[in-house]
């Protein structure tokens, strides 16, 4: 695989992550909704949630976050 080609497969790969995520949610059950996630200003993350499950949601949002800075670190070490 290419260098060139890692930003395309990256894209990609958000945009089936965004067609799941929307598929999923229009057929979850409204009242057993639950919702969390991470936001990084900078190198502080301000993390949320709420609902029954909300937890489980911090967790795998809190992972996909660091995991992309690792990615985005390792490709600009390897890029310079």
């Amino acid at each position: 695989m290419n260098l060139n080609q890692i930003p395309i497969y990256i894209i990609l790969l958000g945009f089936l992550i965004l067609i799941a995520g929307v598929a999923l949610e229009f057929t979850s059950i409204p009242s057993q909704a639950s919702v969390g996630g991470v936001i990084f200003i900078g190198p502080f993350p301000i993390v949320f949630g709420s609902g029954q499950n909300y937890q489980y949601l911090i967790a795998i949002s809190l992972f996909i976050a660091v995991s992309m800075l690792v990615l985005s670190f390792v490709l600009y070490r390897r890029a310079s």
